[in-house]
């Protein structure tokens, strides 16, 4: 076993895994790598600010 402190703990990726299911997330996988942790999700979520362009205005 390691004497290293966690770089993320098991609270911390619970909290995660919260936040992305109330976004309507799904994970996919999660990466560990030495410096980070990469979590990556199936699909994205429905956009909640409507792109800018939708929103254009004739310019005179």
């Amino acid at each position: 076993m390691s004497k290293r402190t966690a770089k993320i703990t098991q609270a911390e990726l619970e909290r995660v895994f919260r936040a992305a299911k109330a976004q309507g997330l799904q994970i996919a996988r999660i990466i560990a790598r030495s410096d980070a942790y990469v979590i990556e999700t199936d699909v994205s979520p429905e956009p909640t600010i409507a792109p800018a362009m939708a929103k254009r205005k004739p310019v005179l």
